[in-house]
Protein backbone atom coordinates (compact mmCIF):
# COMPACT_ATOMS: atom_id res chain seq x y z
CA UNK A 1 0.00 0.00 0.00
CA UNK A 2 1.17 3.37 -1.00
CA UNK A 3 2.34 5.61 1.97
CA UNK A 4 -0.19 7.91 3.14
CA UNK A 5 0.39 11.35 0.62
CA UNK A 6 2.43 9.37 -1.79
CA UNK A 7 0.54 9.70 -4.83
CA UNK A 8 0.65 7.23 -7.83
CA UNK A 9 -0.55 6.88 -11.02
CA UNK A 10 -3.10 4.36 -12.18
CA UNK A 11 -0.80 2.45 -13.81
CA UNK A 12 1.03 2.27 -10.92
CA UNK A 13 -1.69 1.08 -9.07
CA UNK A 14 -2.77 -1.45 -10.69
CA UNK A 15 0.60 -3.13 -9.96
CA UNK A 16 0.73 -2.41 -6.89
CA UNK A 17 -2.91 -3.57 -6.58
CA UNK A 18 -1.73 -7.11 -7.66
CA UNK A 19 0.74 -7.89 -5.18
CA UNK A 20 -0.32 -10.64 -2.40
CA UNK A 21 -0.54 -7.81 0.51
CA UNK A 22 -3.24 -5.90 -1.81
CA UNK A 23 -4.84 -9.22 -3.30
CA UNK A 24 -6.19 -10.13 0.77
CA UNK A 25 -9.67 -9.06 0.33
CA UNK A 26 -10.28 -12.08 -2.88
CA UNK A 27 -10.61 -14.70 -0.06
CA UNK A 28 -13.97 -12.97 1.46
CA UNK A 29 -15.11 -13.44 -2.53
CA UNK A 30 -18.09 -15.98 -2.48
CA UNK A 31 -18.63 -18.80 -5.24
CA UNK A 32 -22.07 -19.28 -6.34
CA UNK A 33 -23.82 -20.16 -9.14
CA UNK A 34 -25.92 -17.26 -11.34
CA UNK A 35 -29.59 -18.40 -9.90
CA UNK A 36 -32.83 -16.14 -8.75
CA UNK A 37 -35.75 -16.37 -6.85
CA UNK A 38 -38.64 -14.13 -7.33
CA UNK A 39 -37.28 -10.89 -8.44
CA UNK A 40 -33.87 -11.20 -6.36
CA UNK A 41 -30.70 -12.65 -8.96
CA UNK A 42 -27.68 -13.16 -8.33
CA UNK A 43 -25.68 -12.31 -11.15
CA UNK A 44 -21.62 -13.04 -12.05
CA UNK A 45 -20.00 -10.59 -14.38
CA UNK A 46 -16.64 -10.03 -15.09
CA UNK A 47 -14.06 -6.50 -14.66
CA UNK A 48 -11.16 -6.58 -16.85
CA UNK A 49 -7.65 -4.86 -15.66
CA UNK A 50 -7.47 -2.10 -17.49
CA UNK A 51 -11.42 -2.51 -18.03
CA UNK A 52 -11.81 1.21 -18.88
CA UNK A 53 -15.09 1.69 -16.60
CA UNK A 54 -12.70 0.53 -13.59
CA UNK A 55 -9.75 3.21 -14.87
CA UNK A 56 -12.46 5.65 -14.79
CA UNK A 57 -13.91 5.04 -11.27
CA UNK A 58 -10.84 4.93 -9.97
CA UNK A 59 -9.27 8.41 -11.31
CA UNK A 60 -12.82 9.89 -10.13
CA UNK A 61 -13.30 8.10 -6.64
CA UNK A 62 -9.84 6.74 -5.69
CA UNK A 63 -7.89 3.61 -5.08
CA UNK A 64 -10.29 2.50 -1.69
CA UNK A 65 -13.25 2.38 -4.52
CA UNK A 66 -11.28 0.45 -6.80
CA UNK A 67 -13.72 -2.52 -7.64
CA UNK A 68 -10.53 -4.90 -8.83
CA UNK A 69 -10.62 -7.11 -11.61
CA UNK A 70 -11.42 -10.52 -12.18
CA UNK A 71 -14.66 -12.42 -11.87
CA UNK A 72 -17.32 -11.23 -8.99
CA UNK A 73 -20.88 -12.00 -8.01
CA UNK A 74 -23.53 -9.13 -7.01
CA UNK A 75 -27.20 -9.54 -5.46
CA UNK A 76 -29.58 -7.49 -7.55
CA UNK A 77 -33.22 -6.70 -6.67
CA UNK A 78 -35.67 -6.62 -10.44
CA UNK A 79 -38.86 -4.60 -10.13
CA UNK A 80 -40.73 -7.51 -11.54
CA UNK A 81 -39.49 -11.50 -10.90
CA UNK A 82 -38.44 -12.87 -14.26
CA UNK A 83 -34.63 -13.77 -15.75
CA UNK A 84 -32.27 -11.19 -15.18
CA UNK A 85 -31.86 -9.14 -18.77
CA UNK A 86 -28.61 -7.39 -18.79
CA UNK A 87 -30.31 -4.88 -21.34
CA UNK A 88 -32.34 -3.79 -18.61
CA UNK A 89 -31.51 -0.10 -17.56
CA UNK A 90 -29.95 0.16 -14.33
CA UNK A 91 -32.66 2.35 -12.42
CA UNK A 92 -34.83 -0.71 -12.63
CA UNK A 93 -31.92 -2.64 -10.47
CA UNK A 94 -31.45 -2.28 -7.24
CA UNK A 95 -27.97 -3.62 -6.34
CA UNK A 96 -28.13 -4.89 -2.75
CA UNK A 97 -24.53 -6.32 -2.89
CA UNK A 98 -21.35 -7.15 -4.36
CA UNK A 99 -17.86 -9.17 -4.13
CA UNK A 100 -15.69 -6.70 -5.55
CA UNK A 101 -12.64 -4.56 -3.95
CA UNK A 102 -14.15 -1.71 -2.71
CA UNK A 103 -17.04 -3.72 -1.37
CA UNK A 104 -14.92 -5.84 0.58
CA UNK A 105 -12.83 -1.98 2.13
CA UNK A 106 -16.44 -1.41 3.09
CA UNK A 107 -16.64 -3.98 5.22
CA UNK A 108 -13.28 -3.85 7.11
CA UNK A 109 -14.48 -2.90 10.24
CA UNK A 110 -16.39 -5.77 11.13
CA UNK A 111 -13.56 -8.50 8.95
CA UNK A 112 -11.18 -6.56 11.28
CA UNK A 113 -13.18 -6.86 14.74
CA UNK A 114 -13.64 -10.66 13.85
CA UNK A 115 -9.42 -10.98 13.03
CA UNK A 116 -9.07 -9.78 15.94
CA UNK A 117 -11.33 -11.23 17.98
CA UNK A 118 -10.76 -15.36 16.29
CA UNK A 119 -9.67 -16.70 19.63
CA UNK A 120 -12.50 -15.74 21.60
CA UNK A 121 -13.58 -19.50 22.77
CA UNK A 122 -17.38 -20.26 20.99
CA UNK A 123 -17.41 -16.99 19.51
CA UNK A 124 -20.81 -16.08 18.19
CA UNK A 125 -21.87 -13.86 16.03
CA UNK A 126 -24.71 -11.82 14.62
CA UNK A 127 -25.82 -10.08 10.76
CA UNK A 128 -28.43 -7.90 10.60
CA UNK A 129 -28.88 -8.39 6.54
CA UNK A 130 -27.15 -10.97 4.66
CA UNK A 131 -26.82 -9.89 1.10
CA UNK A 132 -24.34 -12.02 -0.73
CA UNK A 133 -23.83 -13.91 2.43
CA UNK A 134 -19.94 -12.43 2.30
CA UNK A 135 -19.60 -11.49 6.07
CA UNK A 136 -21.69 -14.28 7.22
CA UNK A 137 -19.24 -16.64 5.45
CA UNK A 138 -16.00 -14.76 6.83
CA UNK A 139 -16.96 -14.86 10.15
CA UNK A 140 -17.15 -18.70 9.85
CA UNK A 141 -13.99 -18.35 8.20
CA UNK A 142 -12.40 -16.48 11.07
CA UNK A 143 -13.40 -18.97 13.58
CA UNK A 144 -17.31 -18.26 14.69
CA UNK A 145 -18.90 -20.96 16.33
CA UNK A 146 -22.21 -20.00 15.23
CA UNK A 147 -23.44 -16.99 12.98
CA UNK A 148 -27.03 -15.84 13.31
CA UNK A 149 -28.68 -13.89 10.31
CA UNK A 150 -31.55 -11.90 10.25
CA UNK A 151 -32.94 -11.76 6.48
CA UNK A 152 -36.19 -9.67 5.59
CA UNK A 153 -36.43 -11.08 2.56
CA UNK A 154 -37.24 -15.39 2.32
CA UNK A 155 -36.42 -15.23 -1.17
CA UNK A 156 -32.65 -13.68 -0.81
CA UNK A 157 -32.95 -15.87 2.41
CA UNK A 158 -33.82 -18.88 0.11
CA UNK A 159 -31.14 -17.67 -2.40
CA UNK A 160 -28.23 -16.92 -0.73
CA UNK A 161 -28.53 -19.43 2.37
CA UNK A 162 -28.08 -22.67 1.06
CA UNK A 163 -24.47 -21.80 -0.14
CA UNK A 164 -23.81 -20.69 3.52
CA UNK A 165 -21.51 -23.06 5.95
CA UNK A 166 -23.23 -25.48 8.60
CA UNK A 167 -22.60 -22.57 11.51
CA UNK A 168 -24.58 -20.39 10.00
CA UNK A 169 -27.98 -20.30 10.93
CA UNK A 170 -30.59 -17.61 8.39
CA UNK A 171 -33.94 -15.65 10.35
CA UNK A 172 -36.02 -14.69 7.77
CA UNK A 173 -37.75 -12.01 9.65
CA UNK A 174 -37.49 -8.16 10.65
CA UNK A 175 -34.55 -6.68 12.23
CA UNK A 176 -36.14 -4.43 14.28
CA UNK A 177 -38.88 -6.57 15.49
CA UNK A 178 -36.69 -10.15 16.02
CA UNK A 179 -37.48 -11.58 19.36
CA UNK A 180 -34.76 -13.91 20.94
CA UNK A 181 -34.87 -16.38 23.82
CA UNK A 182 -34.03 -14.36 26.78
CA UNK A 183 -30.14 -14.59 27.86
CA UNK A 184 -28.99 -14.52 23.93
CA UNK A 185 -25.85 -12.68 23.35
CA UNK A 186 -23.34 -12.35 21.06
CA UNK A 187 -19.54 -11.41 20.73
CA UNK A 188 -19.92 -9.40 17.70
CA UNK A 189 -22.80 -7.95 15.51
CA UNK A 190 -23.05 -6.65 12.32
CA UNK A 191 -25.84 -4.12 10.96
CA UNK A 192 -25.99 -4.25 7.01
CA UNK A 193 -29.79 -3.50 5.76
CA UNK A 194 -29.21 -0.44 3.68
CA UNK A 195 -28.66 -0.96 -0.04
CA UNK A 196 -27.19 2.60 -0.12
CA UNK A 197 -25.24 5.32 2.26
CA UNK A 198 -27.68 8.15 3.32
CA UNK A 199 -27.37 10.46 5.86
CA UNK A 200 -31.25 8.70 5.98
CA UNK A 201 -29.87 5.67 7.41
CA UNK A 202 -28.81 6.83 10.69
CA UNK A 203 -32.20 6.73 12.65
CA UNK A 204 -32.42 3.36 11.89
CA UNK A 205 -28.64 2.24 12.72
CA UNK A 206 -29.23 3.84 15.89
CA UNK A 207 -32.43 1.94 16.80
CA UNK A 208 -30.89 -1.15 16.02
CA UNK A 209 -27.61 0.27 18.15
CA UNK A 210 -29.82 0.54 21.24
CA UNK A 211 -31.72 -2.64 19.98
CA UNK A 212 -28.69 -4.68 20.74
CA UNK A 213 -26.61 -2.83 22.94
CA UNK A 214 -27.34 -4.97 25.93
CA UNK A 215 -26.85 -8.31 23.99
CA UNK A 216 -23.58 -7.77 22.52
CA UNK A 217 -19.78 -6.97 23.09
CA UNK A 218 -19.07 -5.40 19.98
CA UNK A 219 -21.78 -3.84 17.41
CA UNK A 220 -21.22 -1.47 14.54
CA UNK A 221 -23.29 -0.74 10.92
CA UNK A 222 -21.90 -0.86 7.71
CA UNK A 223 -20.86 2.87 6.00
CA UNK A 224 -21.81 4.04 9.49
CA UNK A 225 -18.94 6.91 8.96
CA UNK A 226 -19.99 7.40 5.49
CA UNK A 227 -23.29 8.86 6.46
CA UNK A 228 -22.26 10.76 9.44
CA UNK A 229 -19.93 12.55 6.96
CA UNK A 230 -23.19 13.11 4.51
CA UNK A 231 -24.92 14.67 7.34
CA UNK A 232 -22.54 17.46 8.62
CA UNK A 233 -22.23 17.41 4.27
CA UNK A 234 -25.80 18.54 4.16
CA UNK A 235 -25.74 20.75 7.21
CA UNK A 236 -22.97 22.63 5.40
CA UNK A 237 -25.08 23.01 2.49
CA UNK A 238 -28.29 24.74 4.40
CA UNK A 239 -25.85 27.12 6.36
CA UNK A 240 -23.93 28.19 3.28
CA UNK A 241 -25.08 31.54 1.43
CA UNK A 242 -21.91 32.08 0.05
CA UNK A 243 -21.92 29.53 -2.28
CA UNK A 244 -18.82 27.84 -1.22
CA UNK A 245 -19.89 24.72 -1.23
CA UNK A 246 -21.59 24.93 -4.90
CA UNK A 247 -19.06 23.18 -6.61
CA UNK A 248 -19.04 20.32 -3.67
CA UNK A 249 -22.64 19.64 -4.35
CA UNK A 250 -21.76 19.63 -8.68
CA UNK A 251 -19.49 16.92 -7.56
CA UNK A 252 -21.40 14.81 -5.53
CA UNK A 253 -24.52 15.07 -7.77
CA UNK A 254 -22.25 14.14 -10.72
CA UNK A 255 -20.82 11.01 -8.50
CA UNK A 256 -18.07 12.18 -7.19
CA UNK A 257 -18.99 12.52 -3.62
CA UNK A 258 -16.21 10.10 -1.67
CA UNK A 259 -17.15 8.82 1.09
Amino acid sequence: MPKEGYYVTIAEWLDIADTPEEDEWRQYQVDYPEDCRGNFYIKIYEIAREDPGRLIWIEREGINRDPGWGTFRKLIEMKEPGTYDPDVPEDDHILWMSDTRAEVIEHAPIIEKLHWCRDIPHMRVLINGLGLGMIARAASMLGAEHVDVVELNPYVADLVGSHLPANVTVHVGDAFDMQWPRGTRWDIAWHDIWPEISDENLTQMDLLTKKYAHRVGWQDCWQKQGCLKMKRFFKKIEKDTTGKYAAEVLDMLGGKFQL
